[in-house]
């Protein structure tokens, strides 16, 4: 629901030389709705102090020179409790507040791919938290129009869980062309794994010729066995991320920046490589935390990557193995898809 009028908001205090605020799928509602009204907010890349406060990478800074009437900004977007003011931008440890070293953020113009082929209920989710959740503007497009649209009007394409002929042939090729233009394509799930090569990605390769024939030969009830064990209908695994790139800052649990937990389903994973960047990858020696998937299955995901991003001329791919927003119950990994929307994140 909207949130309760602008009178209801904590003030914010003065704000000196700006504020600093964490950043994180738990704040972004706020900071949306700020850059929405024209603020401006680089976020740290790396851990700094400031006044004795210890603020990690992601951290937003919200400067005084360059946004007007910056903490009647701050409290109109709903950021007054959770903002802290600076009187200087000098770090007593980390970059100082008016380095290069920031990343720089605008909101971005989405688009949200549906339609025939495109999973309702992935579809259904990404649809409810862009506009419920975070307020995030976007325009619903149809998978089948991918080929015949400017796709120039948009920064961010994201495509849900999908499969058959609303990822073909004909959409990779307008996907890529307007990705190596300077788009970023956030894709999930079975859409990840065929717009793949897009970002010339590969995924971990299924069993060799010689496993197939050798499953073709074997009766009926190996083969059902065969299918039980190939199965991964939905298991809790850990993740490590790398607590340094901008898609994981925030995204860590119990403390650790650079641990998370996905829900996987399906097998899906992708092959570790020179020139990809993998955010977050199943361990070495992975154990479920819970539900069900066989002992095969989980040797096959060691050291496999879960989320990985690529640069493709100047734009950039942004691959989940699984839908992180997955029916809005598992909220581990939505810091990750905020960040993806938000942050340019390929060097």
């Amino acid at each position: 629901p909207a949130p309760a009028g602008e009178a209801a908001r904590p003030a914010a205090p003065a704000p000196g030389y700006g504020y600093l605020g964490p950043g994180g799928a738990g704040n972004a509602p706020q900071l949306v709705r700020f850059l929405g009204k024209g603020g401006r907010a680089p976020v740290l890349n790396k851990p700094s102090t400031y006044g004795g406060q210890r603020c990690p990478a992601g951290t937003w800074f919200l400067p005084a020179g360059g946004n007007d009437s910056l903490a009647a900004r701050v409290t109109a977007a709903g950021l007054g409790a959770a903002v802290v003011p600076v009187a200087s931008g000098l770090s007593q440890g980390g970059i100082d507040l008016g380095s290069e070293n920031v990343v720089a953020v605008k909101m971005p113009r989405v688009a949200l791919v549906g339609g025939e082929g495109v999973s309702a209920t992935s579809y259904g989710a990404f649809w409810y938290f862009l506009e419920r959740e975070i307020g995030m503007p976007f325009d619903a497009v149809l998978a089948g129009d991918l080929t015949r649209m400017d796709l120039s009007e948009y920064d961010v394409i994201v495509v849900p869980d999908a499969f058959g002929g609303a990822t073909g042939k004909p959409v990779q090729d307008a996907l890529k062309a307007w990705v190596e233009r300077g788009g970023r394509l956030v894709a999930v799930a079975g859409a990840a794994q065929s717009l793949a090569a897009v970002a010339e990605v590969k995924t971990r390769e299924e069993p060799s010729d010689s496993a197939t024939r050798a499953r073709a030969l074997a009766g009926r009830e190996e083969r059902e066995r065969e299918d039980w064990r190939q199965q991964v209908p939905g298991t809790i695994l850990p993740l490590r991320l790398d607590p340094a790139h901008p898609l994981a800052w925030g995204a860590g649990t119990d403390g650790r920046a650079d641990r998370a937990f996905a829900l996987h389903e399906g097998g899906l994973v992708f092959e570790p490589a020179e020139g990809v960047e993998t955010v977050a990858y199943f361990p070495k020696e992975l154990a479920r935390i819970s539900g069900v998937i066989s002992p095969d299955n989980l040797k096959r995901l060691q050291e496999g990557s879960w989320l990985v991003t690529k640069r493709v001329g100047q734009g950039n791919g942004v691959l989940f193995a699984d839908d992180p927003l997955f029916r809005l119950f598992w909220r581990a990994s939505q810091p990750l898809f905020v960040n993806a929307l938000l942050y340019d994140a390929v060097p």
